[in-house]
């Protein structure tokens, strides 16, 4: 790829004058701005130009190219469209190798280097055919450039991943000495050199590389392990701690951290770090033995027996499914004092027109109160990888698309104070969580008060909407002064174009008892006027859950529509009285008749559902811990045993997340979750409310690689 500067300052088409001055301004203060690193502005300016000339490649190469150095892959991409030429052609395949698809960059990069066959594209053609296994074709390409540094790496990893560490420590010492600044090479040689139990000479290339590169997390971590095989404990000790300083989300740092500390007596800090070692990497085995070790050794004897299941459970293989589950990251992080339920909490994730992801968190009390409050707003532009706060993207489409430029999302407006309303007599009450709830029924309101919202992207912006319920036979609600006007579930398009949406809460006459329900609805003019087809009524089994019968009802649905046009929903029960079980229930015929709720697995709130378009469903909740589960029939009929992402560490089931979760979906086999975790440790250790983000993909017997 060439460097950023604009090549032409010229119109593709014959322009005016003024437009030519004013575009050739327009290039001067982009690459001005971006030697200055005022990155927006030069960002603005690119685009500007491109309004104003939109067939030019080369402005549109040079923004694509800046968008990619700032690690925003997503838009670089949709800025390229169609690359041509070898330059535009690499940065494509450049970012799609970001986005973690080798497979899709390399067409891209085939394709370059046939036109251009130079060291800058081969590298990187080179290294995608190393992340495929194409080793020796890998090795072929590097074999034509001897004498750069970049194809010596090369050809040392196609050695060493083939087996060969004596000739790969051969090609990366010939590349340290023509690059003796660079850290990687270093370090690659002290992997060697820890291969062939050459632990005195990986010691000092690992030395080296943190002497050029002190901030890399994953090399402290390699020195570390290479002194505890020189007897260097003390040594190595002070090098995990400096990792899980520089990066508290490395597994491996707080996994050597607690493994030392239960071997010296320390159980305190044991657990502070076996417990942040399973928040970080929870699929790793050894993690769960020592933290079935740690327990045992404190008494904690349903906890030890737990952690032991949960070792034996991650050595099985799931017959007939693999599932991948990327490191997480970091999206935000509430301050070290921050604690109060709700704040930093209660996260959402949506795909946007553009290919960006957007993501919502909760900063609020969990109250009424806050309903329509605004949220911190994050966006990531590498399908989840690195997040940026971005309060403006939230007026960019995402939500249900319903055509080529119209979307449309449930709104939640500010509740209302109940004192200033003018109510009917209360049809009944009931309570939740301590809360008293005053029942009115909908045929004595006002429209205004049995009004849904949504919000729907026309014409370049948001635009506000709201439609009155015609539910006879429903009840909304007064609950700590507030009344709130809320309808909220999934939205999806029917195979007849039609949209369907399965919602809470929905309460029918007819008590007391009252429960909540849920509801399914039909829209066939877009989403503005909805109608009834049918209530999914509270009917519980009594003998899988002895609190039944106290229960406030379903809540919180979430559905799919399947392969075959079934609809499949899971519901929540936990509620104040504890935790209590999901239940699916599915509809042949579009929504308007419903099976018997069935028990689906013990505990969980917010379900949410996802058809990946292998055919694989998948299923997210939480409390305790956090959940992901797998259908791979595709139909809800049978599921995976649950993965668990958040380590439990207390009986209290709000202790270590909020349980919620959402999910996006990235390509044909992966999807993105994200969730809270409430005992994330910073950087000096303490444990923060976060918010984190993981990639994970899911292959049946057919996908890659097996």
């Amino acid at each position: 790829m060439r460097s950023l500067g604009l090549a032409v300052l010229l119109f593709a088409a014959a322009a005016a004058p003024c437009q030519q001055r004013e575009f050739d301004d327009l290039g001067r203060r982009a690459l001005a701005a971006a030697r200055d690193g005022n990155f927006t502005d030069a960002i603005a300016s690119y685009r500007r130009m491109l309004a104003l000339d939109a067939a030019n490649a080369s402005v549109r190469y040079d923004l694509a190219l800046l968008l990619y150095r700032l690690g925003r892959a997503r838009e670089s991409l949709d800025t390229l469209r169609v690359p041509q030429g070898a330059d535009a052609l690499a940065l494509a395949g450049a970012n799609q190798r970001v986005l973690g698809r080798p497979d899709k960059a390399l067409p891209f990069l085939r394709k370059a280097y046939a036109f251009k066959p130079d060291i800058d594209i081969a590298y990187d053609f080179g290294m995608v055919l190393l992340d495929l296994d194409k080793h020796v074709e890998a090795e072929r390409l590097f074999c034509r450039f001897p004498g750069e540094a970049r194809a010596l790496i090369g050809r040392g990893l196609a050695a060493f991943a083939t087996g060969r560490p004596e000739e790969a420590g051969r090609w990366f010492r010939q590349a340290a000495a023509k690059e003796p600044g660079a850290a990687d090479v270093h370090a690659l040689i002290g992997d060697v050199a820890f291969t062939s139990s050459q632990f005195d000479e990986a010691a000092e290339a690992y030395a080296e590389a943190l002497r050029l590169e002190p901030n890399n997390s994953e090399n402290q971590v390699k020195a570390g392990r290479n002194l505890l095989r020189l007897e260097r404990a003390g040594e190595a000790r002070e090098r995990f701690t400096r990792a899980a300083s520089i990066n508290p989300l490395d597994a491996e740092a707080h996994f050597e951290l607690g493994r030392l500390a239960l071997e010296s007596g320390d159980a305190q800090a044991a657990r502070r770090h076996l417990e942040a070692s399973a928040g970080a990497a929870p699929l790793r085995p050894a993690t769960a033995y020592q933290l079935a070790r740690l327990y045992r050794s404190l008494g904690e004897g349903k906890r030890a027996s737990e952690a032991l299941a949960s070792f034996e459970r991650l050595k099985e293989e799931t017959p007939g499914l693999r599932v991948e589950i990327d490191p997480p990251s970091l999206m935000v992080e509430g301050p070290p004092e921050e604690t109060r339920w709700g704040r930093y909490q209660f996260p959402a994730v949506h795909r946007m027109a553009d290919g960006r992801l957007i993501s919502f968190v909760h900063v609020e009390a969990d109250s009424a109160a806050a309903y329509g409050l605004p949220k911190r707003t994050f966006v990531s532009s590498d399908d989840g990888f690195t997040w940026r706060e971005e309060a403006e993207a939230a007026s960019q489409p995402y939500g249900l698309r319903l055509g080529p430029a119209e979307w449309l999302r449930i709104d939640t407006p500010p509740s209302l104070d109940a004192s200033k309303l003018s109510l009917p007599a209360p049809a009944g009450s009931f309570t939740s969580y301590r809360q008293a709830y005053s029942l009115y029924r909908m045929t004595e309101l006002p429209a205004d008060l049995r009004a849904i919202f949504f919000q729907r992207h026309v014409n370049g912006g948001w635009k506000s909407e709201s439609t009155v319920l015609d539910e006879p036979a429903g009840l909304r609600y007064v609950t700590g002064g507030r009344f709130p006007r809320i309808w909220w579930g999934d939205m999806r398009k029917a195979a007849d174009g039609s949209l369907l949406a399965v919602t809470y809460p929905s309460i029918a006459g007819g008590g007391p008892p009252f429960h909540f329900t849920s509801a399914c609805w039909r829209s066939v003019d877009g989403g503005r006027a909805w109608r009834m087809l049918a209530r999914i009524p509270y009917r519980p089994d009594e003998a899988a859950d002895p609190q039944a019968a106290k229960r406030d009802g379903f809540s919180e649905p979430t559905f799919e529509v399947l392969s075959d046009g079934a609809l499949y929903a899971v519901l929540r029960t936990t509620d104040g009285n504890g935790s209590g079980p999901m239940y699916s229930v599915r509809s042949s015929d579009n929504g308007r008749t419903w099976t018997k709720p069935a028990v689906m697995a013990p505990a969980g709130v917010l379900p949410r559902l996802l058809r990946l378009a292998n055919g694989v469903l998948v299923l997210s909740s939480g409390r305790p811990g956090v959940q992901l589960r797998f259908s791979r029939d595709g139909h809800g009929r049978t599921w995976s045993k649950p993965w668990e992402l958040v380590p439990i560490t207390n009986d209290g089931i709000q202790y270590d997340t909020c349980g919620y979760t959402d999910l996006a979906a990235i390509d044909r086999d992966s999807f993105l979750i994200v969730y809270s975790w409430f005992r994330k440790p910073d950087q000096a250790g303490r444990p923060r409310k976060a918010i984190l983000a993981r990639r994970v993909r899911v292959f049946l017997p057919a996908g890659p690689k097996q």
